[in-house]
């Protein structure tokens, strides 16, 4: 894995969660995840993310013979991600979404994490205030009361470190190591934010005619507070410590600069994508998903990622270059926050859900892609996570390049104003 050695380093309070509350964020992401959760599994979250492992591990031998064995005993699960995001620096490694061979590195960070993370009992009791106001505001499954009768408990106890309800193991079979996200090392994938100013209007817009824009009239960009609010607040960017980035017209330029950087070294595979859009990009309209899936998927993995043959052939435009990416097997993990008014244009072809109806991961397959398994090894199956609610989106982690697409058959001429905001925090590359 390369590690980008560009903007701020991991963790810093410059680039995580400057604005709000991280404590309540953490926890309102955990609750819309995870319904079954009890007060236990609450103070757990809150617990790790104070003293992360919560003891010092003296024998790193025992400690990954442990983690063989579990991880020998696991069911490997489609839609885990690798990493959540627990607070203050810290993540769960999802250890069914964790390949054999990177076990050692696992070990390694939860070993470190464990022996040099320190963490203090008032630090804890600010957490517990946050999860008692959240538990009245009813974010949670369990009332107020239950929370209230089982902190009482908890501090009798001496706020030790507890286990998973028995609810949650049913339901969700956690199986995970707490780690220090800057110590993992090879482990962490490089993450990439790809905007579209299409995103930040009042309302989707028809396609424009070749040359033209689309109306203002109920297009309405942003205003620039809000857009700023968003890229602070909700992914994390800081003025302070800008990203490597570059503003192009059509999204597909994206495509071109991801390539362009794997090819100098500076971006490595696979990594993981934050797509803010209004849509997909994984091309649902013409000329469809039917190109890649049949004839790019024919091809060997190391000489899909021709970009100038598939122009040629007038088959990647800016409504379905995700879609080659995924191809091109760039992409380990894809998320894609919509505007509120966005249309469904997600392809069901290669989409997956979970049991709850939710989209999980996405998988690129076909009669050919089949028959070349063989020769290509099989196609990844690529995390994937929806938000048609962007408020409900955060960023806990940081970015290490971002792209913007001013997509102007998209967007009426008057969101091109808000380009000069997204200067603010980007290193032109």
């Amino acid at each position: 894995m390369i590690l980008c050695t560009w903007g701020a380093p991991f963790p810093s309070e410059n680039t995580m969660m400057e604005n709000g509350n991280e404590t309540e964020r953490v926890l309102r992401r955990h609750a819309e995840r995870y319904a079954a959760m009890r007060p236990r599994d609450a103070v757990k979250l809150l617990y790790q993310s104070e003293f992360g492992g919560g003891h010092f591990v003296g024998d790193e031998r025992r400690s990954m013979e442990r983690l063989e064995r579990e991880y020998s005993s696991l069911e490997k699960r489609e839609g885990v991600p690798l990493f959540e995001y627990i607070g203050d620096g810290t993540v769960r490694i999802n250890l069914a979404a964790v390949n054999e061979s990177d076990l050692p590195q696992v070990n390694t960070a939860f070993v470190e994490s464990a022996n040099l993370r320190s963490g203090n009992i008032s630090g804890l009791l600010d957490k517990l205030e946050v999860l008692k106001t959240l538990a009245r505001e009813g974010v949670f499954a369990f009332s107020a009361e239950e929370l209230d009768s089982y902190l009482k408990e908890y501090a009798d106890a001496g706020y030790p470190a507890v286990s998973h309800s028995d609810e949650y193991r049913l339901a969700y079979a956690p199986a995970y190591r707490v780690a220090e996200y800057g110590r993992l090392g090879s482990l962490r994938r490089q993450r990439v934010l790809d905007i579209d100013l299409d995103f930040f209007l009042a309302d989707c817009c028809m396609l424009a005619k070749e040359g033209e824009r689309p109306p203002l009239e109920g297009h309405e960009p942003w205003s620039g507070e809000e857009v700023i609010n968003f890229l602070e607040n909700n992914c994390g960017l800081s003025k302070a410590h800008p990203i490597p980035g570059r503003i192009f017209q059509t999204h597909d330029g994206a495509l071109g600069l991801w390539d362009e950087l794997i090819k100098d070294g500076r971006l490595g595979k696979p990594f993981d994508v934050t797509h803010i859009d209004a849509h997909s990009d994984l091309g649902i309209g013409k000329p469809g998903p039917r190109f890649v899936l049949e004839n790019v998927l024919s091809v060997h993995p190391e000489k899909r990622a021709e970009l100038q043959r598939y122009y040629d052939c007038v088959q990647l435009d800016e409504a379905n270059y995700l879609l080659f990416a995924l191809a091109f097997r760039w992409i380990a993990r894809l998320e894609n926050v919509r505007n509120k008014r966005s249309r469904p244009d997600i392809p069901q072809q290669i989409a997956q859900r979970d049991e709850n109806g939710r989209y999980s991961s996405l998988l690129l397959r076909s009669g050919v892609s089949a028959i070349m398994e063989k020769f290509n090894g099989k196609e990844p199956r690529v995390d994937f996570e929806v938000y048609d609610d962007w408020e409900r989106f955060d960023a806990f982690l940081p970015y290490d390049f971002m792209s913007v697409a001013v997509s102007p058959r998209y967007a009426p001429k008057e969101a091109d104003a808000l380009l000069e905001i997204f200067e603010d925090y980007m290193i032109k590359i």
